[in-house]
């Protein structure tokens, strides 16, 4: 069982993976630095799925969605 604090921290390395594979996706296209963009790309994207393939997302989805929210404004018009 996968505590909502833990599911949150889950979903965003996942999600924080991903973030930096795109970003090293950005690089290829635009930098004009001598960095191998290619490698830091496939580097990262390895790792989401790796965190992605060791997780049941549906039930950490469910889990992160169990979280009590600390802040009740953000919770306005979400439903």
């Amino acid at each position: 069982m996968t505590t909502p604090l833990l599911a949150v921290l889950a979903l965003m390395k996942l999600v924080s993976e991903l973030r930096e594979a795109m970003w090293g996706v950005v690089q290829l296209a635009v930098s004009t630095l001598d960095v191998d963009f290619g490698a830091y790309c496939q580097e990262r994207s390895n790792r989401y799925e790796v965190l992605l393939g060791a997780m049941d997302l549906d039930e950490t989805l469910h889990a992160a969605s169990t979280l009590p929210s600390s802040e009740p404004e953000l919770d306005r018009g979400l439903d």
